[in-house]
């Protein structure tokens, strides 16, 4: 006798609990050394805000590096004024950097910016951008452009 006709298809079962966490694998060799930022981008800094902002005294008070997502990633630097704005440099591709600097957003309307800094997790998949007044007002970001004040150092 041969096989029968099939049945028709169950209802899928439940989800079951999650397997345990496997080891940490290998840590992947070293990348290539990064590239500052040239004099001619500094330059190209200096130019925006001279025009944007002429009797200000605005002054870029800090700058770091930014990735974004994996694929395709985007790199970029990323530079803070005394003003609260925020100018990015987003590169070419990983490893050709950009050429045109954009005004992204003005984090709050103070005039003592004094500190930008960013950290990661996970090869940068992960990554939040810390800016703080000379008085003590902290804002945080993860994205560079939503930035909420966090707290606020009490500074005598």
């Amino acid at each position: 006798m041969g096989p029968g006709t099939p049945g028709p298809q169950g209802e899928p079962g439940s989800i079951g609990p999650p397997g345990p966490r496997g080891e940490k694998g290998e840590s992947g060799p070293a990348g290539a050394p990064g590239k500052s930022v040239s004099s001619e981008v500094l330059k190209q800094i200096d130019v925006v805000l001279a025009l944007e902002y002429a009797d200000s005294n605005e002054s870029v008070v800090g700058s770091v590096a930014y990735t974004f997502g994996i694929a395709p990633r985007i790199t970029g630097f990323v530079f803070l004024t005394n003003h609260g704005n925020v100018y990015k440099l987003e590169n070419k591709n990983p490893q050709e950097l950009g050429g045109t600097l954009e005004k992204i957003v003005r984090i709050a309307s103070f005039t003592n910016f004094a500190v930008f800094t960013r950290t990661t997790y996970g090869d940068d998949i992960k990554q939040f951008f810390a800016a703080s007044t000379s008085d003590g007002k902290i804002y945080t970001s993860e994205n560079l452009t939503d930035w909420q004040l966090n707290n606020t150092i009490s500074i005598r």
